[in-house]
């Protein structure tokens, strides 16, 4: 039989995939023809013209539905893929596996659905470099490692023998091996070392996360080639130099990529710029350099160190705004009105020139009114753009946006790596200044792309998972306070809810416990809002050398400002999914990192006792965290001396014996009682707290030794 008419038939409307039978039954295909029907059927397959389904039945891929996400290996054999926020996981069998890996972003035709879609990978859309990182130990035949991460289970059990440079206690790469009987086993691939050493701990990040170093020599030759000459580049461009353009970031950044100008306008407005460096000017689409920044996604900023997105040419030099230097940039330029509200805006090719670097601390000094401060020249701009944020924030929280009011751990540490002090970082108004014209910037670029119909990544922000809000909401009621969940809530009554702790000692855990309850921000071509912000059209615009999302953007707009084509929208759905999945990979990496120097902070306090507050509540412990300090330990029940009951829906452990509860919130004194590296984690004692304790930072006195 003719292979067209074979197509021809399963295209057709109305056809329900069916067995090699059923086609030559429905096609009338007579007995002597079956053996060839069957081999034609069979090469269709080969050609990737038909696709074989559950159950040998057979169906065209235009049939099927497909989607983009991150596959996951089971020790079992099987896999799945993880999709977007509130999208069900596909089911892939062995055999639609492919050639696919752990953490690859892949694309897969759903095949069918039962209890949950099922499908089979049909492309390596980006191969993952993700790592397993453990602790080796001695035991059985060949050694097992212990994973860093829980969700690869406890120990893994080596298939062959290890290095001969491995010692008990190293920490090692391990690739992972579907075992028998559900059960991981695993290959050493690198002997990292000493986990005492801390110099291991960004080894150890670089290794799990896989977080890529240097950038390929193709990627490095094109950089090179790059002109510094802005001539050919200025035509055309709205020339902003003569305005006041001022930088404002941390003392220590690697580079500053915006800046931001203020002017008076008519009856009280202003009109407000956000200028970001045209990194899209340089950073070219299909080129190695453009590659290599998608794979990557993003930079990753740990304590001490930058592992950028960009080459150090590009992100500390060409799109760096210098002071006094020429840069090319787009620019946002806004009339904020007095109430608050941003009225017109346009986006535009410019070319600005920087007239100060300033640094939070020197712009809050100005604001504190210290006379002498380095940024005193810029007094009358910094104080416009105060009030202006001020403006925006208030307009902001009146739509019914949520503000967080979480401080960032901070951890100070000495040329070797090893931490000296731990705490927070402030948080300044400075930084809320630029944080409301950022913010201001990204929701106009979004109106714009929104209303141009820009084939664009959104930054969406779903309303929260309903069971996570039952569990948060369970915790108020235990606390005395009530909220209906009945009807969906809006930004506005999370809004209110956070007022009412604001000026309470539980109102950190409170924001902390909602934000646990939100769904995560994610990057997606369909525009759905976000959430958290109350925005209806909102993205990263205004962030391009270190998010790929922003430079993409950067790329349409400019794109569209010239009148020319964007790019595929096709491809904007596996981006999303892969940028979303990059940016979660470096906040994992940067808080691994952290805990890890946290971690040699309290080694060298065993003994110690501190104040804390229960962060959260399990069967078997609760956590705690130390105050002042913003390190999480684990209290195990195994150190109390009474058996405890455990109230799931409360999240309260009650101790049978004296009825004392550890609840969330509730003050609790501790001792730190171990560090350990495998996996990493902070074990914590609890003290009577009638006994008197000793101040934070104070080493126990030492016990005279007594012969027995």
């Amino acid at each position: 039989m003719n292979p067209q008419d074979i197509l021809a038939h399963i295209q057709a409307p109305g056809y329900r995939p069916g067995k090699v039978k059923d086609l030559a039954r429905n096609l009338g295909v007579e007995q002597y023809e079956y053996r060839a029907f069957r081999q034609a059927i069979k090469e269709l397959e080969r050609q990737g013209q038909l696709v074989r389904l559950r159950h040998n039945r057979y169906a065209h891929p235009s049939q099927l539905e497909q989607s983009a996400g991150l596959f996951r290996l089971h020790p079992q054999g099987y896999g799945w893929v993880e999709r977007g926020e509130g999208e069900a996981a596909i089911l892939i069998p062995p055999e639609g596996m492919g050639s696919a890996a752990e953490g690859d972003l892949v694309r897969v035709e759903i095949a069918g659905r039962r209890r949950h879609p099922e499908g089979r990978v049909v492309e390596i859309l980006q191969r993952a470099e993700q790592q397993v990182v453990g602790t080796f130990f001695g035991q059985g035949r060949n050694g097992v490692v212990r994973p860093d991460e829980n969700r690869w289970g406890r120990d893994v059990y080596l298939s062959r023998r290890p290095p001969s440079g491995v010692r008990d206690g190293y920490k090692v790469k391990l690739r992972l091996l579907p075992g028998a009987r559900g059960a991981w086993e695993g290959e050493i691939e690198e002997v990292l070392g000493d986990p005492a050493d801390p110099r291991l701990d960004f080894l150890t990040v670089v290794a799990q996360f896989g977080l890529p170093l240097d950038h390929p020599p193709a990627v490095v030759e094109e950089v090179a080639q790059l002109s510094a000459d802005l001539g050919p580049a200025l035509a055309g461009r709205r020339d902003l130099r003569g305005i006041t353009c001022l930088t404002v970031d941390p003392a220590d950044a690697r580079d500053f990529d915006d800046a931001v100008s203020i002017e008076s306008l008519d009856q009280g407005a202003a009109l407000l710029g956000v200028h970001i460096a045209d990194v899209g000017h340089y950073v070219r689409a299909h080129t190695a350099l453009d590659r290599e920044a998608l794979r990557r996604g993003t930079s990753v900023y740990l304590a001490d160190r930058a592992i950028p997105m960009l080459p150090q040419r590009l992100a500390s030099q060409l799109c760096t705004l210098v002071p006094g230097e020429d840069r090319l940039t787009l620019s946002v330029l806004m009339r904020v009105e007095p109430s608050g509200e941003v009225g017109e805006f346009e986006v535009v090719e410019s070319v600005i020139r920087s007239a100060a670097r300033l640094t939070y601390e020197e712009v809050q000094a100005v604001f504190d009114g210290e006379t002498g401060a380095v940024a005193g020249a810029f007094s009358e701009p910094l104080s416009g753009m105060r009030a202006l944020s001020l403006r925006l924030k208030r307009r902001r929280l009146e739509r019914g946006a949520l503000d967080f009011d979480l401080p960032t751990p901070r951890v100070e540490l000495d040329g070797e790596g090893l931490p000296t002090a731990l705490g927070q970082y402030p948080r300044l108004q400075s930084h809320q200044l630029i944080e409301e014209f950022m913010l201001a910037a990204n929701t106009c670029v979004g109106r714009l792309a929104q209303e141009r119909e820009l084939p664009v990544l959104f930054r969406v922000h779903r309303h929260p998972d309903q069971e996570k809000l039952r569990h948060f909401s369970d915790y108020l009621r235990a606390a005395g306070v009530r909220f209906d969940r009945s009807r969906r809530l809006a930004p506005k009554d999370l809004q209110q809810l956070l007022g009412r702790f604001s000026d309470q000692a539980e109102g950190r855990l409170v924001n902390r416990l909602l934000l646990r309850a939100m769904m995560r921000a994610e990057y997606t071509p369909v525009d759905i809002g976000h959430y958290g912000l109350a925005s209806e059209h909102y993205l990263h615009f205004t962030s391009p050398i270190r998010r790929y999302p922003d430079l993409l953007v950067h790329r349409v707009v400019k794109a569209y400002l010239a009148g020319a084509s964007g790019p595929d929208r096709g491809q904007l759905p596996w981006i999303g999914v892969w940028t979303s999945n990059c940016e979660r990979r470096a906040d994992a990496a940067e808080r691994a990192y952290l805990k890890s120097k946290q971690l040699r902070y309290m080694e060298s306090r065993l003994g110690q006792e501190y104040p804390g507050l229960v962060s959260g509540v399990l069967r078997s412990g609760f956590f705690v965290e130390l105050e002042g300090l913003m390190v999480e330990g684990f209290c195990a029940l195994a150190f109390l001396d009474e058996y405890c009951e455990y109230d799931e829906r409360r999240q309260v452990l009650r101790g049978q014996r004296t009825g004392r509860t550890f609840a969330l919130g509730a003050p609790v004194r501790v001792q730190v009682a171990r560090v350990d590296w495998s996996p990493p984690r902070l074990d914590l004692k609890l003290l009577d707290e009638k006994r008197p304790g000793r101040a934070p930072g104070k080493p126990p006195k030492k016990q005279k030794k007594t012969r027995r």
